[in-house]
């Protein structure tokens, strides 16, 4: 079991703030006539910023390495968010992404 995957089973992910980035939900607010493409978001976690591109109108994969986190984060993904995925595993060892 890799350490991550450790903390996400104990629940010791301080980092983790149960919604998205401040930041990214202000620019995705303040910019949105922005053109849409595909955005990858590496350990994405519980995926809180991963739906709010995909709410957004953006084709979205987030990536993990701990099982736990990929779960959480597809338990936590409404089925109408149908533009947001989760996977586990490396994210450089897949395909091409605009953002």
């Amino acid at each position: 079991m890799s350490d991550w995957e450790q903390r996400y089973q104990e629940g010791d992910v301080q980092w983790d703030k149960g919604e998205a980035s401040p930041g990214l939900v202000d620019w995705l607010a303040e910019n949105d006539d922005h053109p849409t493409g595909k955005v990858i978001v590496p350990g994405c976690g519980f995926g809180h910023d991963a739906r709010a591109w995909a709410q957004a109108g953006f084709e979205v994969v987030g990536y993990d390495l701990a099982p736990a986190a990929v779960k959480g984060a597809e338990e936590q993904t409404p089925e109408s968010t149908a533009n947001a995925t989760f996977r586990l595993g490396d994210f450089l060892e897949d395909e091409p992404f605009d953002a």
